[in-house]
């Protein structure tokens, strides 16, 4: 692929590799999959062999470099920062990797697997690195995050008045609902925040081939919230407190275009909604 600048955050420190830095990447290999199956095996009773549901392996990306520094210290100094962004993942988030392609920037979350410095050169202050990293989810994500926020579905209008010839004012949406994009080919999830006071709130994405209804039977007080990711189908309630229980209905993910909904059980005018997502490929 064409290499643009690459970048690797863990813990809030970035480190860029691209041309303008002592880095200069030579091989980066973001999109090898591979595929498992979970149930896999021979026929005992017929020819061929037995293949079940099948999904998409981990990513795993490959990254080689050059250190291009002119002393020891100075390739030293160089190495150090990669080194401490290709350790292993503990106990705090996946290193982010970005890349630009054609203009366009992109995202994965990796775990490192290692870096190999190569110093045969070191003492002119140049050297050779292979770094790994696993991918446990293999979704390629746009760097940029959308987002909207919206209050509870409002409406405005809606009279009818009787002329000679009948007339009806239709309602108009003031608040409530907002219309989504996924520019990428695979589902998106969602990531929800439900900000009280809301009683029993449930949310709709319809999008071309049907709609989506996710229900939350709780109630929410003024200064509590919800956070919702409609893949990994969790409910955290205030930051620390499990209300899967309380979920229902279906978990919207958007594919292409979508309109998404805000209602509750009683209309809250101080209730809002935030939902952020990523084009996804």
């Amino acid at each position: 692929m064409e290499l643009g600048q690459i970048s690797l955050t863990r813990d809030g420190q970035t480190l860029l590799l691209h041309h303008g830095t002592v880095y200069r990447v030579n091989e980066f290999e973001p999109f090898e999959r591979g595929v498992r199956a979970d149930q896999t095996g021979s026929i005992a009773w017929g020819d061929g062999d037995w293949s079940g549901a099948e999904w998409r392996t981990g990513g795993d990306i490959r990254l080689k470099l050059g250190i291009h520094t002119s002393s020891w210290s100075d390739l030293m100094n160089a190495w150090w920062p990669l080194d401490a962004a290709c350790a292993p993942v503990r106990t705090g988030p996946e290193v982010e990797i970005r890349w630009n392609a054609a203009g366009t920037e992109y995202l994965m979350y990796a775990r490192p697997r290692g870096a190999r410095l190569k110093n045969e050169r070191g003492r002119t202050g140049k050297a050779w690195v292979e770094a790994r990293f696993a991918c446990p989810d293999p979704a390629i994500y746009s760097a940029e995050e959308h987002s909207v926020e919206m209050g509870m579905l409002h409406r405005i209008g809606g009279t009818s008045i009787p002329f000679t010839v009948p007339l009806t004012l239709y309602s108009i949406v003031d608040d409530g609902e907002a219309d989504l994009v996924n520019a990428g080919p695979s589902p998106a999830r969602l990531l929800l925040r439900i900000d009280g006071p809301a009683t029993r709130p449930y949310i709709t994405l319809a999008t071309p081939t049907g709609a989506q209804v996710l229900f939350l039977d709780t109630v929410l007080g003024e200064g509590e919230w919800l956070d919702i990711d409609t893949a990994t189908k969790s409910v955290v309630l205030n930051g620390s407190i499990s209300r899967l229980r309380d979920a229902w209905g279906d978990w919207p993910l958007l594919t292409g275009s979508g309109l998404i909904r805000f209602q509750a059980e009683t209309y809250e005018p101080d209730a809002r909604l935030t939902v952020r997502w990523r084009d996804t490929y």
